[in-house]
C-alpha cells in the first residue's frame, strides 16, 4: 500500500468547513484509524499569531493546490514504481510549498492546533473564505 500524498498535511478537520478537499476524503479515508474516536476536541493551548495563520492559511492552499495535481498523477500512475516516482515528487514540491511560508515543524504544530482548537480552526476557515473569494474569477464591474 502507498501512502496518501499527504502525509505533511494533517488538518483533517478543515476538510468538511472548507470544502476544498472534498473531492480527496476517499484518499483519506484508507489510512486505518487504530486510535479511539475522539468525542469532542480539546481547546489547543497554542497561541498563534493572525500573522502565522494567515501564512499556514497560503501553505495550507498550496498544498491544496499540489494535492489536487498529484492525486490525479497517482490515478494515472501504471506502475507502482510510476506510484512511488509520483510520491517522492509530491512530498518534496508539498515541503517547498510549505518552506515557502513557514518551517514544516511550525506548520504542523499549527496544524495540530487548528485540529484541537474550534476556535482556532474557524479563524483560519475565514482566512481561507476571504482567500478564495480574493482569488475568485473577477466579475462584471461596475461603470
Amino acid at each position: 500500500m502507498h501512502k496518501t500524498v499527504l502525509s505533511l498535511i494533517p488538518v483533517t478537520a478543515l476538510a468538511a468547513p472548507l470544502a476544498l478537499a472534498a473531492p480527496l476524503a476517499a484518499n483519506a479515508q484508507q489510512a486505518p484509524q487504530q486510535s479511539p474516536p475522539v468525542q469532542a476536541p480539546q481547546k489547543s493551548h497554542m497561541q498563534v499569531s493572525d500573522k502565522a495563520l494567515h501564512k499556514f492559511a497560503a501553505a495550507y492552499q498550496d498544498q491544496m493546490k499540489l494535492r489536487t495535481k498529484y492525486v490525479k498523477e497517482m490515478q494515472n500512475a501504471k506502475s507502482d514504481q510510476d506510484k512511488k516516482v509520483v510520491e517522492e515528487s509530491a512530498q518534496k514540491d508539498m515541503k517547498k510549498a510549505i518552506q515557502k511560508h513557514m518551517s514544516v515543524k511550525q506548520y504542523k504544530k499549527i496544524s495540530q492546533a487548528v485540529n484541537s482548537d474550534p476556535e482556532l480552526r474557524q479563524r483560519l476557515v475565514k482566512i481561507l473564505q476571504a482567500n478564495k473569494n480574493e482569488s475568485g474569477p473577477p466579475g462584471p464591474r461596475a461603470a
